[in-house]
């Protein structure tokens, strides 16, 4: 099992480290510089480098945070500490990471540089211990500088490292690691990731997206080869004024050929049913009449009623024409959409006189044809 750095300073020291003040830990480390061996020497050091994020104005940052932005950053580092004696480290790293987005104090950072190292994120801890380094030689701290170069030392043969690899023929694609974009530059070079699974997506304009799941172990180098990426179905392809286009591909009138061509059916219903009634109610004012139309007062209510119910026949015939005329006019019209597998077929139709079979006279129209 791997040992680290602090871990070893702690098995040493006998106890993990503690949040001193800054001014205490520095106190500390100067009094017993003359006495102390250089083993508890790294134990002072640990100290101060894992000292209040207050520090942070030693640092020099730039775009210093507000105070209420430092006092939530204080309390996160706090309860981050609290974690960290209990080894509660996964929630350490949280509240740690939070107060670094808030205050990026250079203590703070350490801390949560060490506690990536805990939970196994070793690509994590390790760029956290160089940028520290590099911000605590900008501010004159070569002990904390020193303490950050060692631990990145430590863990750089461990680090878990991913190639993924661009074919040169492949310009223009865009690669997503864990959903972030990575640079052109990144391609074919060997990055440092933390160990487990990650999530690789390529993607082309015209191209169907390439995905993979990989697992990278830790102190190897693990290389995906991306394939050249197929073609995209030509739907995918289409270019949105095509999409737009396509809302003209008859199928609305073909709806309105179906609407108009059910009102029509309902006034062929509504004719015949008329036309009905009224044959009825006139035999039954037949009967109430004399030959020379003198009728009863219920022959004659029959008889208006039959006139009735005959204008109300008329009228549903000449709605279910005009309707069925009308559909049919739609249906003809209509271009044929895109995806219709019958969009070749001729349109045709015809009128055919229809004759008596009795008398052998043309009697009515039928009307036919394909669409």
């Amino acid at each position: 099992a791997h040992t680290t750095p602090h871990q070893k300073a702690q098995a040493h020291c006998g106890r993990p480290f503690r949040r001193p003040t800054l001014n205490a830990a520095y106190s500390m480390f100067i009094h017993s510089m003359p006495t102390l061996p250089p083993l508890a020497v790294t134990c002072a050091l640990a100290l101060c480098l894992l000292a209040s994020p207050l520090a942070a104005k030693e640092t020099g940052d730039a775009g210093a945070p507000s105070d209420a932005e430092r006092a939530a950053a204080q309390a996160l580092f706090d309860e981050g500490r609290s974690l960290v004696e209990q080894e509660r480290w996964r929630p350490a790293c949280d509240k740690f990471a939070e107060s670094m987005r808030l205050d990026r104090a250079l203590g703070t950072q350490l801390n949560l540089a060490n506690c990536y190292e805990h939970i196994g994120k070793t690509a994590s801890a390790w760029i956290n211990y160089v940028e520290a380094a590099s911000r605590a030689k900008q501010a004159g701290q070569s002990r904390r500088e020193a303490i950050a170069k060692e631990r990145a030392a430590a863990l750089a043969p461990e680090l878990a490292r991913l190639r993924i690899k661009v074919g040169k023929d492949m310009e223009g694609v865009v690669v997503k690691r864990d959903g972030d974009v990575i640079g052109n530059a990144q391609h074919n070079v060997p990055v440092p990731v933390d160990p487990g699974t990650h999530r690789i997506e390529v993607s082309a304009a015209g191209k169907r997206t390439w995905r993979k799941k990989i697992t990278a172990p830790a102190a190897k180098t693990t290389t995906v080869r991306v394939p050249p990426l197929r073609a995209a179905p030509t739907s995918e392809k289409k270019p949105a004024a095509a999409a737009a286009a396509s809302s003209g591909d008859g199928s609305g009138m073909r709806v309105a050929a179906y609407v108009i061509g059910t009102i029509g059916v309902a006034g062929l219903a509504a004719g015949v049913a008329g036309g009905a009634l009224a044959i009825s109610r006139n035999d039954s004012s037949l009967k109430r009449c004399t030959p020379d139309n003198r009728c009863t007062q219920q022959g004659v209510e029959l008889r208006d009623q039959a006139f009735t119910m005959s204008y109300l026949s008329t009228a549903g015939f000449a709605v279910a024409g005009a309707g069925f005329v009308t559909a049919l006019a739609l249906l003809v019209a209509a271009p044929a959409g895109d995806g219709d597998e019958h969009a070749e077929v001729a349109r045709q139709w015809s009128i055919v006189p229809t004759l008596d079979a009795a008398t052998g006279h043309p009697n009515g129209l039928s009307l036919g044809g394909t669409f």
